[in-house]
């Protein structure tokens, strides 16, 4: 056996022995008094001897944490009869040490991150135990001997593998926090109306359908945690009891309805009902019955069809709204008046990352709604991405105290002089848009600390940007760049930085500079900060043709968009020809006729079909649909009769000939 690495005499450590042994334990220091530290990766086992000494009495915390160790020696508790607090997490135990009867006032047992299958009877002779965290093994069953630790007040055993409960919980009375997330649970026993003491239980993670009503009679119950499950319906108990509930997260599951009012309306908190089937919002959320809400969250309801144009009738605190993928407009947000306490906003589309909508659930605005906003005098931030932007207002200075704002993937290809008087930002976000030149007096941001710019067409960086000296992340891959800003030598804070894909070589430029290297760190410090939403990123230059400097004049007219429509010229009631839109699949080139052959065939009155092309740009037909489709927009069309469809008739050639004689009609009435 190795020997024990003992910290040195030193009053610091007068109340505590930290041992980081190599390979086994042997033996302990001189004098333990009240804490004992076992802490090493290497650990794979503790010799007999080690608790066979007296001088463990004393212990009142033992922590032997994060080792190889499967078995604990037998001698284990021999001597911590006075032991309080027992840590064995993230061991590779598959088994309690014996004689745990000896643990007479042990009250907080930690046990979990380990190898547990099943749990020994003898869990029952710590009568004393308040707190037991068995969370992240392999359980299948809970012995019924928990039920006799009648003192426990948490008990956590999230992340096993538990199908049921036992139904003797209910003779835990004073249980104040139960966590059964992460398991494969269906049902939760009846009994459990009887712990009417119990505060806080999060169930997530589970297969459950329904929550029983028993639950009605739990009156502590002020946190309660049903998400990702297999909900239909809101559980009935919210409406029948549980008025104290003042967190309650619902969301992953398929709740299509929310429209009652729920027994602890008024002391909601935190409640989020992410990503369901919700059809609208519920409207009670607007009630005065509501008003101490703090953070709430509907995003991602697949089906939601909008939200209605109502306000908050009495002042909010809401401080935390996300409403992304809900199918918003400029048009439907009124309701955004009344949150005169609102620090945080995301109406965004989380998935667009390339100037992509998802399907047509997703949110569109082609203006920022400052004036709904205007009364959210605490809004710091603000969150818009994927939605279609095509400009930012000038009185978007009415926002001061942003100080997060995420505008990526939108299509804004410029940006007004009141955006550098937004000097609280500390974080903007414009990736993936059409940015080709930024404001002079950028620099005047001078406590931004995140500036995101990939993707645009920024070929130049103002001079100003040399004032933001705390700056520390700066994306620019993927524009137009043509040689290495001058302006990074200026930034003393920089430490993400990416000049990758632009139209010059960054190793060329950079090599045989002394910035190379800390480039290079840079690069990588600002690429493992990206989710994996993001397409991989290339170490290249920008291939000539695709960078809007090198094109020619004819080629800068091609943009991208999501769809094109080819539009023919409407023909006239008695044109013979006919004239067609139909959606263009394939880009067709003009073939000019360089013969010069005569056509004996010309016909002056035909005019051949020369395709036209109108690019239409999808995301405005999709604005376009939802004012259209709005109950709240006036359209002309709706206070008059549809006409009635007719159709031209036919030229019909005729043999016969006629010649009109002047005033061959005069005496036919104007009647």
């Amino acid at each position: 056996m190795d020997e024990v690495d003992v910290l040195s005499s030193n009053p610091k450590y007068a109340e505590s022995a930290h041992l980081e042994p190599r390979n086994g334990i042997s033996a302990l220091p001189c004098s333990v008094n009240s804490t004992l530290k076992f802490e090493s990766q290497n650990l794979e086992q503790v010799h007999e001897s080690v608790f066979n000494n007296e001088e463990l009495k004393n212990i009142r915390e033992l922590i032997l944490t994060h080792t190889d160790i499967q078995n604990l020696p037998s001698s284990f508790t021999a001597n911590l009869g006075n032991l309080i607090r027992l840590n064995l997490e993230e061991n590779r135990l598959d088994q309690l040490p014996l004689n745990m009867r000896n643990l007479l006032k042990l009250q907080h047992l930690n046990i979990s991150h380990n190898c547990f299958k099943v749990l020994s009877e003898e869990i029952g002779y710590l009568v004393t135990l308040q707190t037991l965290r068995l969370e992240s093994n392999s359980l299948v069953e809970l012995p019924d001997s928990v039920c006799s630790l009648v003192n426990l007040r948490q008990l956590c055993i999230a992340n096993n593998n538990l199908r049921i409960l036992p139904s003797e919980i209910s003779k835990l009375v004073k249980l104040e926090k139960l966590d059964v997330s992460g398991n494969i649970l269906e049902d939760l026993p009846e009994s459990m109306s009887q712990l009417t003491n119990l505060c806080h239980f999060s169930a997530a993670s589970n297969k459950l359908s329904y929550l029983s009503e028993s639950f009605t009679h739990l009156n502590k119950l002020t946190t309660l945690n049903l998400s990702y499950n297999s909900m239909y319906e809101v559980p009935y108990c919210l409406f029948t009891g549980l008025p104290n509930v003042s967190v309650l997260y619902l969301s992953h599951n398929y709740i299509d309805s929310f429209s009652e009012v729920p027994n602890c309306s008024n002391k909601l908190r935190r409640l989020r009902l992410d990503h369901n089937c919700l059809y609208t919002i519920p409207r009670w959320i607007f009630r005065d019955t509501c008003k101490h809400l703090l953070e709430f969250n509907i995003s991602h309801n697949k089906y939601m069809i909008g939200v209605s144009n109502e306000v908050f009738i009495s002042e909010s605190s809401l401080k935390s709204l996300d409403l992304s993928d809900c199918s918003l407009t400029t048009t439907c947000v009124k309701f955004l008046h009344g949150l005169k306490s609102l620090e945080y906003l995301n109406m965004g589309n989380s998935k667009c990352v390339n100037n992509e909508l998802n399907g047509n659930s997703g949110n569109i605005f082609w203006d920022i709604p400052i004036s709904e906003l205007r009364n959210s005098c605490n809004l710091q931030g603000l969150i818009l991405c994927g939605v279609g932007l095509g400009a930012l207002p000038e009185d978007i200075i009415q926002l001061s105290q942003l100080q997060h704002l995420d505008l990526c993937s939108n299509d804004l290809n410029w940006l007004p002089d009141s955006f550098c008087s937004l000097i609280r930002l500390k974080s903007c976000l414009l990736s993936n848009n059409a940015l080709e030149l930024l404001p002079m007096q950028l620099g005047n941001l001078e406590a931004l600390k995140e500036l995101r710019l990939d993707g645009n067409k920024l070929y130049s960086l103002p001079e100003s940007m040399t004032r933001l000296e705390q700056l520390e992340i700066l994306d620019l891959y993927g524009n137009t760049l043509e040689e290495v800003p001058g302006i990074l030598n200026n930034m003393p804070s920089l430490k993400g930085l990416d000049l990758e894909y632009n139209c010059f070589d960054v190793l060329k430029s950079l090599k045989g500079d002394n910035f190379l290297d800390k480039y290079i760190y840079m690069k990588c410090n600002i690429r493992s900060r990206l989710t994996s939403i993001y397409p991989p990123r290339m170490d290249c230059e920008r291939p000539p043709l695709d960078c809007d400097m090198c094109l020619s004049g004819d080629d800068k007219s091609s943009n991208t968009f999501d769809e094109e429509v080819e539009i023919e010229n409407i023909p006239d009631e008695n044109d013979s020809h006919s004239y067609v839109c139909k959606e263009e699949e394939e880009e067709e080139e003009e073939n000019w006729d360089a013969t010069d052959e005569v056509n004996d065939n010309f016909d002056p009155t035909f005019l051949p079909l020369s395709p036209r092309k109108k690019v239409q740009h999808h995301r405005a037909l999709l604005v376009m649909d939802s004012l259209i489709s709005s109950s709240d927009n006036f359209c002309p069309a709706d206070i008059h009769v549809p006409p009635v469809k007719t159709f031209p008739r036919p030229k019909c050639a005729s043999n016969l000939s006629f010649q009109a004689v002047e005033g061959q009609f005069d005496d036919v009435s104007s009647g």
